[in-house]
């Protein structure tokens, strides 16, 4: 895929994209959102993916996954950020109070504080 980079395996997928959890040549742990082939090609696509990287490469919050570094190739775009360990965001939120801190069916609603 990416020069410097060592891939262990998938760890999530969607409509546009994987992540994969990987290893830098430095020997960090990172995650690599990667767009699919297919995806990366439309122009427009690709420019809000990285426009995605410059907004949230700017953020600076402890609940805020750091964004790293932008990969490119003629065919492929990644970016490499910050790896958390623990399961994806859809467990953590099934599996722990929900954003306005309810229990059972009212977690499952949207939240609304804000």
């Amino acid at each position: 895929m990416f020069e410097g980079l060592t891939v262990e395996g998938e760890i999530g997928r969607g409509a546009s994209g994987s992540v994969f959890k990987a290893v830098t040549a430095t020997g960090e742990t990172v995650a690599m959102k990667r767009m699919h082939p297919e995806v990366a090609a439309d122009p427009e696509a690709a420019s809000r993916f990285i426009r995605e990287w410059q907004v949230i490469g700017q953020l600076r919050h402890p609940d805020v996954v750091a964004m790293q570094d932008l990969k490119a190739t003629p065919d492929e775009l990644a970016i490499i950020m910050e790896y958390v360990p623990g399961g994806t965001l859809a467990q953590k939120s099934t599996t722990s109070l929900g954003c306005c801190g309810f229990e059972g069916e009212e977690r499952r609603q949207p939240c609304r504080r804000y």
